[in-house]
């Protein structure tokens, strides 16, 4: 418990550490923000049922990301 805030510090301190985190945390904040309000976002802008927003954009949404994480893979 005594190395705690040495340790902290030592982790801190590697900037390509705390950048690459900050950057996924964000970019999960984004995914989760955008997972939950977008729906509401479809059915208030094209005036749908909510039932037809949510299956409308997980329609749009899976096969997005499934091709996403495929592309990704090959490309990285």
């Amino acid at each position: 418990m005594k190395d705690l805030p040495k340790a902290t510090k030592l982790v801190f301190s590697r900037l390509p550490f705390v950048f690459i985190t900050l950057g996924a945390c964000l970019e999960n904040f984004t995914i989760s923000a955008a997972t939950a309000f977008l729906p509401k976002a479809i059915q208030t802008q094209f005036y749908l049922p909510p039932g037809k927003a949510a299956l409308l954009f997980g329609l749009i949404a899976v096969p997005c990301a499934f091709f996403g994480n495929l592309i990704g893979e090959k490309y990285n």
